[in-house]
């Protein structure tokens, strides 16, 4: 065979073989992504799955600290002045 022969084999030859690995690698990272995302909690839930109640709770949670905030603020201002 011709030296050119060769080389054009090798060439193909590498290319399989980093394709092989790259999907090698491609799987362990799928599989490693459905096992994070398949951790559920003690309720039968996905943790990473937030409930809309738990949302709704934590917004009125925030809304009452920033009003309770301002009021403390307002109360301090007050006391402030003479």
């Amino acid at each position: 065979m011709d030296p050119s022969t060769y080389a054009i084999l090798a060439v193909l030859i590498s290319q399989s073989v980093v394709g092989a690995l790259l999907i090698r690698q491609m799987a362990r990272q799928v599989n490693d992504l459905h096992q994070w995302h398949n951790v559920k909690d003690g309720d039968g839930v996905f943790s990473w799955y937030v409930r809309r109640s738990l949302e709704t709770a934590i917004i009125k949670l925030a809304e009452n600290i920033e009003a309770q905030t301002e009021l403390l603020r307002d109360l301090i201002h007050e006391r402030r002045q003479p």
